[in-house]
């Protein structure tokens, strides 16, 4: 059987190789898709995380993402607080040497940033209950963007703990590799 599917624009076409599983090839590496079997044991499915497949059979995935997205927009670029209370736990664990503990932690240092922050994400991420975000942090009063890895665990349908990694971004002066850190372009 030949199957059809859409990647942002670029049709795969493959052949299904089994009733329970189909490896799909696309633009940005190899999708493994599983229906339903009796036959695929549940630990098979990190097994195929961990050879570069993603398996595309949660949409709790997908909610993940979205909820850390709209979670972001609503604290850092809308700077709605009481509106990002809900997305957030009040027990929030935060990991970063640069935020204080907590919630109310998060919130005060983006209470103490000009309200040009914004947050500006790119390659989002989901494995089961962890969401990694890489974005750019602009206009936080600072020379350069702060690129950062976003790592979040979800609870209970909220962000339950944080873990982060940032950088200054370079210029295309400062780069070794010759390419941009974030997007497809050097900042101005």
């Amino acid at each position: 059987m030949v199957i059809d599917l859409d990647f942002s624009g670029a049709i795969a076409k493959t052949q299904c190789q089994s009733p329970s599983s189909l490896v799909v090839p696309n633009p940005v590496g190899v999708v493994h898709v599983h229906r339903k079997s009796p036959a695929l044991a549940q630990p098979e499915l990190p097994r195929l995380a961990r050879l570069g497949g993603t398996v595309m059979s949660s949409t709790a995935e997908a909610a993940n993402k979205a909820l850390v997205l709209e979670a972001f927009d609503t604290l850092f670029n809308q700077r709605d607080y009481a509106a990002a209370e809900r997305f957030w736990s009040p027990d929030y664990i935060q990991h970063s040497a640069h935020i204080a503990p907590g919630r109310d932690g998060l919130f005060h240092l983006i209470r103490t940033l000009p309200p040009t922050l914004r947050h500006e994400p790119g390659v989002i991420v989901a494995d089961g209950d962890y969401v990694i975000v890489h974005g750019r942090f602009s206009g936080h009063g600072r020379a350069a963007a702060w690129i950062a890895a976003d790592i979040l665990r979800i609870a209970d349908g909220v962000l339950a703990e944080h873990w982060d990694v940032l950088q200054d971004e370079a210029s295309e002066a400062e780069s070794q590799s010759g390419l941009p850190m974030f997007g497809n372009s050097f900042p101005r």
